[in-house]
């Protein structure tokens, strides 16, 4: 190394020792989903003809900080659809079911479940425990 030259070296718990310890099958869908947020934190003004803002990057960092562990444990990985005031949803559908988990600012989560089969329907102004029991009803 040159005298000169500077080397970045993260923390132990950064995100980015998290990144380099996963699988490469996971490393690559959580590229993925970083790929997508930044795409909408990209989108111009407007972008739904409803006044839509872009995603705030601090919901895209806490979407990142709640996506890393579900990559890391092999869960199913979400729709992320952006939210006209600048939010974000992560949404699981399958055979019916549908879990939402809204961001609407970077400490602000609701969680929605609905199963149509057994009739079970809640909404939590949080994530708590019943969303992960929801996220393995999903898959």
């Amino acid at each position: 190394m040159a005298q000169n030259e500077v080397r970045y070296q993260p923390a132990p718990s950064s995100p980015i020792d998290l990144v380099s310890g996963l699988a490469p099958d996971s490393r690559s869908t959580f590229e993925r989903m970083v790929r997508r947020l930044l795409e909408f934190t990209a989108l111009p003004v407007n972008w739904d003809s409803y006044g839509g803002l872009p995603l705030d990057p601090a919901v895209a960092l806490a979407a990142l900080r709640l996506l890393l562990p579900l990559v890391a444990s092999g869960a199913p990985m979400p729709f992320l659809v952006p939210r006209s005031a600048g939010g974000l949803s992560l949404e699981w559908h399958s055979t019916g079911r549908e879990l939402i988990l809204s961001l609407e600012g970077p400490t602000t989560v609701s969680t929605y479940f609905w199963d149509p089969q057994s009739g079970e329907e809640w909404e939590v102004a949080r994530a708590d425990d019943r969303f992960l029991a929801a996220l393995t009803k999903i898959h």
